[in-house]
């Protein structure tokens, strides 16, 4: 938007520090437009959270059984106000395992988390 880039605002992150009455009195925009340019950032950053999460998750569905196996300790962790947790090999596969035997599913942190760890 030509008004949002004359006012200086060139980025979404910029946007988004912005008051709406900050925006009413500099600009040409109404506050309508302003509201549903707020909500429109805010699905995004929203979806962008669920991105990153999805990228660190994986979810591996075995059958239809109301069972979830996890595996929180195939990374490293580091814990507030506690030593480090090391990574607990094989728990990914255990979980993996167990899951396909219930039918039901395993929740593991993904390849990339676990390489990032």
């Amino acid at each position: 938007c030509k008004e949002l880039l004359d006012l200086g605002i060139g980025s979404m992150e910029e946007f988004s520090r912005l008051s709406l009455a900050t925006l009413s009195e500099t600009s040409k925009l109404h506050g309508d437009a302003v509201l549903a340019l707020q909500r429109d950032l805010s699905q995004n950053q929203d979806d962008a959270k669920v991105s990153e999460l999805a990228r660190r998750c994986s979810l591996v569905v075995m059958g239809d059984e109301p069972i979830l196996v996890t595996a929180p300790h195939n990374i490293f962790l580091r814990r507030d106000g506690h030593p480090p947790h090391s990574l607990e090999e094989m728990t990914s596969w255990l979980a993996l395992e167990l899951a396909r035997e219930l039918r039901g599913a395993a929740l593991c942190w993904s390849r990339e988390a676990q390489w990032r760890s």
